[in-house]
């Protein structure tokens, strides 16, 4: 999940503005604004800032879980952190879903081709003219 939805999401079940969340991780609302815009990410100062502010031990693999866990907590942030393990098993299930995402294209590619040697071979193209 991208950082700027998780902080998007998080305000929104917490019912804080986003001046309010702003102060408390310790940055610009223009920042955090542009982060839910998903137009920048955290540098990596930022990072640190929110890392801290919700108790993580890494905000590169955030997920459903992570964010359910920091909006149930009262203050938002986590008692205890994240595990690496648990970090680690959020990293395999989004390389997973890369893997899907990757033969997914292969095979748009290899049909992309095989329509463009029909073309090419003067063969019908299904769909075309």
């Amino acid at each position: 999940m991208h950082i700027g939805e998780f902080l998007k999401r998080f305000r929104d079940a917490k019912n804080l503005s986003r001046s309010k969340i702003a102060a408390q991780i310790g940055v610009s609302e223009f920042r955090l604004q542009k982060w839910e815009d998903k137009n920048f990410n955290p540098k990596s100062a930022d990072s640190e800032k929110i890392r801290s502010y919700f108790n993580l031990v890494s905000i590169q693999y955030l997920s459903e879980e992570i964010l359910a866990k920091c909006i149930a907590a009262e203050d938002g942030q986590l008692n205890n952190k994240i595990s690496f393990e648990d970090i680690l098993q959020q990293k395999d299930l989004l390389l997973q879903e890369k893997d899907k995402r990757i033969e997914e294209l292969q095979k748009l590619v290899l049909a992309q081709e095989e329509v463009i040697n029909r073309y090419k071979a003067g063969k019908a193209v299904p769909g075309g003219q």
